[in-house]
């Protein structure tokens, strides 16, 4: 629920707070980022231009305790109100999030993440279909 709301309300000084200080996430792009700060900056940046309107949903979150203090988050999403850089609206994305995280007194904290977007595309090139629903239900 957490990364939800400080998505939703483009608060990437809360969103950072989520992860590690030295943790490291990789975008839908492939890009890899080290460090909380480094996280932080690389998503403020994209909150003010094309993210700047849009609305993460939660499709479905499941979590898996691998060790008493550690787990696996696997996090299917969608984003909404997604702008082209130059302002006009774009489709909707959609993908999956898998998280590792440790625990931290009553609550998990990111120390990785890797995001991956689901595409049409994707789907069609390795069943030769179109897809159907959403990421994961």
């Amino acid at each position: 629920a957490a990364f939800n709301d400080t998505w939703n309300r483009h608060d990437m000084d809360a969103f950072a707070a989520l992860h590690a200080e030295d943790a490291d996430f990789v975008n839908i792009f492939g890009m890899w980022w080290h460090g909380r700060a480094t996280i932080r900056e690389n998503h403020a940046g994209i909150h003010k231009t094309v993210f700047r309107q849009s609305r993460l949903e939660s499709v479905r979150v499941e979590t898996r305790f691998v060790a008493p203090d550690v787990a696996v988050v696997r996090w299917a999403w969608v984003l909404t109100g997604v702008l082209t850089p130059d302002g006009k609206p774009a489709p909707d994305m959609q993908g999956i999030l898998v998280h590792v995280a440790r625990l931290q007194g009553d609550r998990l904290q990111f120390v990785t993440t890797q995001n991956t977007q689901a595409t049409a595309d994707a789907f069609r090139a390795v069943r030769g279909a179109e897809p159907q629903g959403r990421p994961a239900q």
